[in-house]
């Protein structure tokens, strides 16, 4: 396959920079939209709690007023406490998301871009470009020394004076 570059070479540090900051303003936008999930379910979870804490101290009042023992309302409470623990889960999720995020855009290097991310669970993809092979060796050492994360790989090749570059990195 041949590459036809309509840019001059002195065009391409500016096409790389534009990338850069494309690349960040997608990370950006994945952040906002990563915070405004989080506020979602912050709502979500307050007046889920407190439908559940009416229902909850009317059960209450009902049971003390029964004098019924306490393997009952520990019963009673149950439900509650599974849903605490889920929202919980939730956010620590979301949080180890946005970290991984922070990370990377901080390993990025100037040189280089991002034109796909994946983030699964326990895996992290990054698939891009840089303008020289230099710049994938930095991005590659960066989260290589990143402690949060495992084993990195990568795969890499160039087109047309430039680097593309796919990198996994257990997370």
């Amino acid at each position: 396959m041949t590459r036809i570059d309509l840019l001059t070479p002195e065009m391409l540090p500016l096409r790389a920079r534009v990338r850069r900051w494309f690349g960040v303003g997608i990370l950006c936008l994945v952040a906002a939209a990563a915070v405004g999930v989080m506020w979602q379910v912050q709502g979500v979870r307050e007046r889920t709690l407190a439908a559940q804490l009416r229902r909850l101290e009317a059960v209450s009042a009902r049971l003390h007023g029964r004098r019924h023992d306490a393997a009952a309302e520990c019963a009673a409470l149950a439900p509650l406490a599974a849903a605490i623990d889920r929202v919980r889960g939730a956010e620590a999720s979301l949080a180890a998301t946005l970290d991984t995020l922070h990370r990377v855009s901080l390993a990025l290097p100037d040189e280089a871009w991002i034109d796909d991310l994946e983030l699964a669970p326990t895996q992290l993809r990054l698939a891009g470009g840089a303008v020289a092979p230099e710049a994938v060796t930095s991005l590659v050492e960066r989260l290589t020394g990143d402690e949060r994360l495992g084993a990195v790989e990568l795969t890499a090749r160039e087109e047309g004076g430039a680097a593309a570059f796919v990198v996994t990195a257990a997370r």
